[in-house]
């Protein structure tokens, strides 16, 4: 009680973004969109997605996993062939280099941007993360009221820790 709906809001939007960046340290794909896939023709070295990366998780061409580069390291733009690497301008535009002497396929995962929850909107994770945010939440509006950052500082890691052993709960992968 005592707090207006709107610094509420922004505090579990608050809670969100920091959540998910635990869960793209530790456990990506748990955000991913889904795969994207396409063709690219002979001359085409750019697609632009529907949506913000806010992480590329994995990009190939002919099903072979391509690197990233920097525009600044490619020495010959006008290069053609197979792409073997690929740099992003903006967030949702990918480029692809060299650029194709032939048709070839691509598929990508990536993590998108989320979109604030709305009042009459509903929290993005599993119920065992929601509680997280609803701590997280009460600890920042507890904070305006408070002038002894340590304790918020403690709980803050507490539940830093609390979601990195549930995301890592699952072990290591197995390489193939």
């Amino acid at each position: 009680t005592g707090y207006a709906d709107k610094h509420i809001l922004e505090c579990i939007n608050d809670g969100i973004r920091f959540i998910r960046r635990i869960i793209k340290d530790y456990k990506p794909l748990i955000l991913a969109e889904p795969p994207v896939s396409g063709t690219l023709a002979p001359g085409e070295n750019q697609v632009t997605l529907a949506f913000p990366i806010t992480k590329m998780l994995d990009l190939r061409v002919s099903g072979e996993r391509i690197g990233v580069t920097d525009l600044a390291n490619i020495t010959d733009t006008t290069a053609t062939g197979t792409p073997y690497a690929y740099y992003l301008t903006g967030f949702s535009t990918i480029n692809f280099y060299p650029t194709p002497d032939a048709a070839v396929t691509y598929s990508l995962v990536a993590v998108g941007d989320f979109t604030e929850v709305a009042l009459d909107g509903n929290s993005p994770f599993p119920n065992d993360f929601d509680d997280f945010l609803i701590e997280y939440a009460v600890i920042r509006l507890s904070a305006g009221n408070e002038y002894d950052m340590t304790q918020e500082t403690n709980l803050i890691g507490s539940i830093l820790q609390q979601i990195q052993n549930n995301l890592i709960g699952d072990g290591n992968p197995v390489n193939q």
